[in-house]
C-alpha cells in the first residue's frame, strides 16, 4: 500500500540525479525509470568504456538508445561529442526529446528508426515494458521504421567512430546493414550480445574485418582483472566460459593505443 502511494506521488515527475556518472542531469520518473536511478550509476562499466573509448568532438550512434541514459551520459561527460540516438519506439523517442529540452542538451539528435538490414517497416515487440522488446516479422500491431547503417551514413554523410549496439537479439542484422560503413570506416563497437546464435555470428563478423574482440568486465574491475579481457576462444560461444557472450568491445587493430592496452586484461 506505502509502495502504491509513492509512486503514485512520483511518478512522471521530473527529478534531478542525486549522486553517481547522471548526476545533475534531470529525468522524468516512469515505470520502467525507478526511483533507484536517481542515486546509482546506470550500466557503470558500459560508461567507463565509453569515458576510455570515445574523444571529444568523435561522432558516437547510441543503436537502440531505449531512454536515452548512455546518450546522456556521453552529452554529460565528454565534450563536444555527436550523439545520434536510434530508438524505433515513439514512446521512449518522445522520453528522450523531452529530457533533451528539460536539460538543454545541444549535442544529441533522436532518430525515430530502427537499424537492420532491411529498408522500410518491420513490427516491434514490446514484452513487458518499454524497456524491454525486439523487432520481428510477427505482426504485433505495433509497426515501427528500419533503415539500414549503410543507407543511414551515406545519405546523411555521418560517420561515427564508435557505436554502441543493444537491440535484443538482432546485432548481426545491424552489422550486415552496416558491413561496407564498417569495412570502410572501422568504428570502434560496443555491441550488447543476447544468444549463442548471435554471439558466433557477430564474432565471425568483426574478425572477418580485422577487429579485436574483448569482452566488457561487468563485474569488479581490479589491477588484475581489467575493464576489458581477452577472449581466449572468439569460435566459441555461451556456455564456455573463455568463449564470447555479454557486452562485447570490437576495437581495430589500427586503432589500439597506449590507455587501452593499459585496460586490458
Amino acid at each position: 500500500m506505502i509502495k502504491q502511494i509513492i509512486k503514485k506521488l512520483f511518478l512522471n515527475k521530473v527529478f534531478t540525479v542525486f549522486n553517481g556518472t547522471l548526476k545533475g542531469v534531470k529525468l522524468r520518473l516512469t515505470n520502467e525509470l525507478k526511483g533507484t536511478f536517481l542515486f546509482k550509476n546506470y550500466e557503470y562499466e558500459k560508461q567507463l568504456v565509453f569515458t576510455l573509448l570515445i574523444q571529444p568532438q568523435d561522432v558516437f550512434f547510441d543503436v537502440g538508445a531505449n531512454i536515452g541514459l548512455h546518450s546522456y551520459y556521453v552529452q554529460k561527460n565528454i565534450r563536444d561529442v555527436n550523439i545520434i540516438a536510434f530508438e524505433p519506439l515513439q514512446n521512449n523517442v518522445t522520453y528522450i526529446k523531452e529530457t533533451i529540452a528539460n536539460n538543454k542538451f545541444t549535442n544529441i539528435k533522436v532518430e525515430n528508426t530502427a537499424l537492420g538490414n532491411q529498408l522500410g517497416t518491420i513490427y516491434f515487440d514490446v514484452q513487458h515494458n518499454n524497456s524491454v522488446g525486439n523487432i520481428t516479422t510477427t505482426n504485433t500491431g505495433i509497426e515501427v521504421n528500419i533503415t539500414t547503417l549503410d543507407k543511414y551514413t551515406n545519405d546523411n554523410n555521418i560517420y561515427p567512430n564508435v557505436l554502441k549496439i543493444d537491440v535484443e537479439g538482432a546485432e548481426g542484422d545491424v552489422l550486415n546493414g552496416g558491413k561496407y560503413f564498417i569495412e570502410k570506416i572501422q568504428p570502434i563497437l560496443i555491441i550488447e550480445l543476447h544468444s549463442p546464435a548471435q554471439d558466433l555470428l557477430v564474432a565471425q563478423f568483426l574478425t572477418d574485418r580485422g577487429y579485436q574482440i574483448y569482452r566488457l568486465n561487468e563485474g569488479q574491475i581490479t589491477a588484475t582483472n581489467k575493464l576489458l579481457q581477452i577472449i581466449k576462444k572468439p569460435n566459441a560461444s555461451w556456455p564456455d566460459m573463455d568463449g564470447v557472450y555479454g557486452s562485447i568491445v570490437g576495437i581495430p587493430t589500427h586503432k589500439m593505443n597506449d590507455s587501452i592496452k593499459s585496460n586490458i586484461s
